[in-house]
């Protein structure tokens, strides 16, 4: 079996995107330089979604270390701790709602 290049799958992508440009006749340079560009673009995009997605789950884990920090507070009826359990359960259903 052949290895292929680790870029062939972005390769494709941009074939695809320059053939599909020069069936819209008439072709310009211009246009077959829109196609590779919304081919950057899309990867760029899904390059800042991870991004993204990173810095809400480091968030989400320092939101979690306070709840856990915050059930110790002295507070006046344990409020703090009921706080606490609250935004835990709070965290604990969006993840159940998201899987």
């Amino acid at each position: 079996m052949t290895q292929q290049h680790p870029d062939h799958d972005r390769r494709e992508r941009y074939e695809a995107a320059i053939a599909a440009a020069m069936h819209r006749w008439p072709y310009t340079a211009a246009s077959l330089a829109d196609a590779a560009m919304a081919v950057a673009d899309e990867e760029h995009e899904n390059e800042d979604t991870g991004d993204r997605v990173q810095a809400l789950e480091a968030q989400v884990a320092a939101a979690r270390r306070f709840a856990a920090e915050m059930r110790d507070f002295c507070s006046p009826h344990g409020v703090a701790g009921h706080y606490a359990d609250q935004l835990t359960a709070a965290m604990d259903r969006a993840k159940e709602d998201r899987s």
